[in-house]
């Protein structure tokens, strides 16, 4: 978004992808811009650049922004999961697990991941800020279930089940 309140597209072919993934400015700091090869940097100028941490490389492929710090999940060998905090300068692992989690969102006082095992299991991560696990549970998914996203609200997590054309909102609770 530029400050006359306008969009620019920027072509995800400058980092080297063909989609676009997730993007986010902290304020005084370039947008962190995901992508299946690591993190990049697009400045207030236009220019792209990669992010300088080589903490920064893997697939990255969600984000959230909690008490002024932008968190990204991420994975570096495509195997299991890293949630990392970024700046435009630095890259600090919170947490690490050997499953692949594939969503990630910030609520009141916590960070959350979710995931969709190939049994169809639901399975959701709660985490302080600080990466301390707090909570994890486990469910059987709704028949014909294909993605979960978490999503954040207040003191809460839910998630959203797609299945085919149709999205279901629900809370797992132990």
């Amino acid at each position: 978004r530029q400050p006359d309140g306008s969009f620019r597209y920027v072509c995800p072919a400058l980092w080297g992808d063909t989609d676009s993934l997730p993007a986010y400015g902290l304020p005084g700091q370039p947008a962190v811009v995901l992508s299946s090869t690591g993190l990049w940097l697009l400045h207030d100028d236009g220019h792209v650049s990669a992010h300088p941490d080589p903490l920064a490389q893997g697939y990255a492929f969600d984000l959230a922004a909690h008490s002024g710090k932008l968190f990204v999940l991420r994975s570096p060998d495509r195997l299991g999961s890293e949630l990392v905090e970024v700046t435009a300068e630095r890259v600090t692992r919170v947490w690490q697990d050997a499953e692949l989690w594939t969503t990630l969102a910030a609520g009141a006082d916590f960070l959350a991941l979710a995931r969709l095992t190939d049994d169809g299991q639901l399975v959701q991560q709660k985490l302080a800020l600080d990466g301390t696990p707090l909570e994890r549970v486990q469910a059987q998914a709704p028949r014909g279930v294909v993605n979960v996203l978490a999503r954040g609200a207040g003191r809460d997590l839910y998630l959203v089940l797609a299945s085919g054309g149709t999205r279901q909102l629900g809370r797992l609770a132990e």
